[in-house]
């Protein structure tokens, strides 16, 4: 495997470790650190921990390591603003690729969503609505659009998870799912005014958290 590509997986390898509370706000990462986590050398390493640092996911403490990086709450809203928009211009470029098979398979997705809900398995619910945004994402075409979105997203993972999973958790959950629904209905009727609105107005709209999207 090239550098780069183990570069990239140890970015998302790290993501996953932050998302998952297995690196938290308090932990001090260090190179060293990194290599005996996912058996790597120290070049991977570092140019891993360089690249979150430039996309803002974490700050640099000298001759320490590295932290997750503090967002501000007006930080946080102007992130999911511009995730907005570029999950929206996704959706419009990916219209004319997208094919019976693909919302099909949204379909199944979503109704696999509502299983995790029933069953408040939030990881798996997690990993179900990533999938569903990916199916058009990745039928969008356009490779600058692409990175822009997972650069942004990235950078506010760290407050995408859910410390607590309450009852009133998984009702919000089965309400976004019911979003997932109406995209997928506007995605299929090829109705891109309507969707963008949609994705912008209503379902990236500020709610009471924002892991749930």
């Amino acid at each position: 495997m090239s550098n780069t590509n183990l570069k990239d997986k140890t970015i998302q390898s790290i993501m996953n470790k932050i998302h998952e509370l297995e690196i938290s706000k308090e932990d001090i990462i260090t190179e060293a650190d990194i290599c005996k986590m996912f058996k790597i050398s120290r070049t991977p390493a570092r140019e891993a921990l360089i690249e979150l640092t430039a996309n803002g996911i974490l700050a640099k403490i000298p001759n320490k390591g590295y932290v997750i990086k503090e967002l501000s709450e007006k930080a946080k809203l102007e992130v999911y603003d511009l995730i907005a928009c570029l999950d929206s211009m996704a959706a419009k470029l990916a219209m004319p690729a997208i094919t019976k098979q693909d919302t099909e398979h949204m379909r199944e997705i979503l109704d696999m969503i509502d299983i995790a809900i029933k069953y408040k398995n939030y990881k798996r619910y997690y990993e179900l609505q990533e999938e569903f945004h990916d199916v058009y994402v990745s039928k969008c075409d356009n490779e600058q659009v692409i990175k822009m979105l997972n650069r942004a997203k990235s950078s506010v993972s760290e407050y995408w998870r859910l410390d607590e999973q309450t009852e009133h958790t998984f009702t919000m959950l089965g309400e976004v799912n019911k979003e997932h629904r109406e995209m997928l209905r506007l995605i299929e009727e090829k109705d891109i005014i309507r969707l963008r609105a949609y994705i912008e107005d209503v379902h990236w709209a500020t709610k009471e958290f924002h892991a749930v999207i």
